[in-house]
């Protein structure tokens, strides 16, 4: 055979190797963008109940494919300016805007006066990068600041436009969200101006059902293996400070998610034979399922503006135990959970043991999670807020 022909061979299967490792990787954006459309639907349908306020399906497809574009962002832009021929020939009075970025707020710009807009920010979209500073490898650090200021720079023509004008409405998934935007960006909304309203928790495909004494001794730890803010190191950490003790053989533990850390965080957890290992994706009636089986949900964070699934399992009756940082004691407190003092390894073991040791307690907590939740974000507790928003900025002239 020919040099040539092994060249050939070679770049051939060169190819074939990089087509295979883009082809995985964006079967797994989709896969993940996937959750994000589905949350998004189920949102939909749980926010605006037939009969109550008409949205129109169209240009609700068309947001769908706007979240359905972050995986593949050749669609986003063209998906964006769809967007914007719907509002102007199906005459939109009230648009809805979640997780904006610059080329969103190129196309609503113009159409200011001709509709009012009610802009959800969640957190990352407007945050800036020392808030998440925990996330960026050091090389990456000047390239993570130039997208910060890029985002900073969307944001103060944003704020600049809102304050001199009434038909711009803002919403914060919690007041420490609230807070800290205004800080970050220097500016002071009027009260009336914005709204702190919850991400809502579907409370039907996550409904209580008491738990057992025994559910105590079975927890779950579930979030995405993507980055640092989920703290799926100080999981990996805390089973290994309780694997010292006696009664660890009698607990079990699954640890369940998917991302580019994973193999690296959950090696330590292959030696024990009650860690059950779940490395997938998991749909909505999947993970209601795995809260049927489980009594504690480990939820360590460096990082949440709100935590919905967090929120989800304890609507399901477990009991989290948690990190006391940034939104989190503003739905978790002492009667409905353990909090834990920031990246404390110890603490959070702590309060695992605790909630083992005293069943009694475990039953009081896991009901008080399920009651917190249903006062807080249910439908029923969101859905009026967020009607009410509506018909007030209609109602604006």
């Amino acid at each position: 055979m020919t040099t040539d022909f092994y060249i050939y061979a070679a770049g051939l299967a060169l190819i074939c190797f990089y087509a295979a490792a883009r082809l995985r990787h964006e079967l797994q954006m989709l896969q993940q963008n996937s959750y994000r459309i589905d949350r998004y639907w189920r949102w939909l349908k749980l926010q605006y109940p037939a009969g109550e306020f008409r949205v129109d399906d169209f240009t609700s497809c068309l947001m769908g494919a706007m979240l359905g574009g972050f995986a593949f962002s050749q669609w986003r832009d063209y998906a964006i300016a769809a967007v914007g021929l719907v509002c102007l020939q199906k005459g939109v009075k009230l648009l809805m805007v979640h997780f904006l970025y610059p080329q969103m707020w190129a196309v609503i710009k113009p159409y200011l006066g001709r509709m009012k807009v009610i802009i959800y920010c969640h957190g990352w979209e407007i945050q800036p990068w020392h808030r998440r500073a925990f996330n960026y490898a050091s090389g990456d650090l000047e390239g993570q600041r130039r997208q910060s200021e890029m985002r900073a720079a969307l944001w103060r023509d944003v704020f600049a436009t809102a304050l001199n004008r009434k038909d711009i409405h803002f919403v914060f998934v919690s007041q420490y969200l609230a807070d800290e935007v205004m800080e970050d960006h220097r500016v002071t909304l009027p009260a009336e101006r914005y709204s702190v309203i919850h991400n809502v928790i579907d409370t039907q495909t996550f409904a209580y059902t008491k738990k057992s004494a025994e559910q105590r001794r079975r927890i779950l730890a579930l979030a995405p293996y993507t980055a640092n803010n989920y703290a799926r190191d100080i999981v990996t950490q805390t089973i290994l400070e309780l694997s010292k003790d006696d009664g660890f053989s009698a607990m079990r533990f699954t640890v369940a998610g998917t991302g580019p850390m994973w193999e690296a965080l959950t090696l330590p957890l292959l030696q024990f034979p009650n860690v059950r290992l779940e490395n997938r994706f998991f749909t909505h009636a999947q993970i209601a399922a795995l809260h049927r089986e489980h009594g504690v949900f480990l939820a360590p964070s460096r990082c949440d503006t709100q935590g919905v699934s967090r929120d989800e399992a304890m609507a399901s009756g477990l009991v989290p135990v948690v990190s006391a940082v940034t939104a989190v004691p503003e739905f978790v407190d002492d009667a409905c959970g353990v909090l834990c003092p920031p990246q404390d390894v110890r603490a959070m073991a702590d309060g695992v043991r605790k909630l083992s040791r005293d069943p009694e307690l475990f039953l009081a907590l896991s009901q008080n999670a399920a009651a917190r939740v249903r006062r807080q974000s249910a439908p029923d507790i969101v859905i009026p807020k967020e009607m009410a928003l509506f018909e007030r900025m209609a109602k604006l002239t």
